[in-house]
């Protein structure tokens, strides 16, 4: 009986403590890279010093068939592109290595935000080129889902070098980085 109440116990608390950090917005990790699809440039997210710098693989002909620890050893030879003094919670790169994007919240955000709160910002180049709003993704507040502490709002679908595809609590909307704004809504 003393064998039971201690693993009904232990089960009850580790429910307790999965519910309530479940909903918690995630950690930003010390350091971080993040690749572009092709493999071909990459960030390197540091965020103690709060900067993401853009790095080019240099390109050899056989680099379709290049396996992991040789791109390993590209990495030492890659090529800085830009630098921005500022990291996210996550990020990601075209391509191209052209686009940027910072991602400061992850799915969730607080209860007590909306109308010019910052979501992404975009960067062309190392230069900030744009931002991403809550209010441009997600047109009425009363939309946003509460979840236990936070609100959820959607995620990036797809990342793409012509834009974002993003599923948000409203439906399908695409933000176009040449005209800079939601093009899809």
């Amino acid at each position: 009986e003393g064998i039971m109440k201690k693993v009904f116990s232990i089960i009850l608390f580790m429910f307790f403590v999965l519910h309530t950090f479940a909903d918690e917005p995630l950690l930003i990790p010390e350091n971080y890279i993040i690749y572009s699809k092709n493999e071909r440039y990459f960030l390197d997210c540091n965020t103690k010093e709060n900067i993401t710098i853009c790095y080019e693989i240099p390109y050899f002909e056989n680099n379709d068939e290049v396996e992991i620890d040789y791109i390993c050893e590209l990495e030492n030879l890659a090529i800085e592109k830009w630098k921005i003094t500022e990291c996210g919670l996550n990020a990601y790169i075209s391509n191209n290595g052209e686009f940027c994007v910072l991602d400061f919240h992850g799915e969730l955000v607080p209860t007590n935000v909306y109308k010019n709160y910052v979501l992404f910002k975009v960067y062309k180049n190392g230069k900030e080129h744009g931002k991403i709003l809550l209010s441009d993704l997600v047109q009425k507040k009363k939309n946003l889902q509460k979840t236990v502490s936070h609100n959820y709002w959607g995620k990036i679908k797809l990342f793409e070098d012509n834009g974002i595809l993003f599923e948000t609590v409203e439906g399908e909307k695409l933000f176009d980085f040449s005209s800079n704004k939601i093009v899809k809504k």
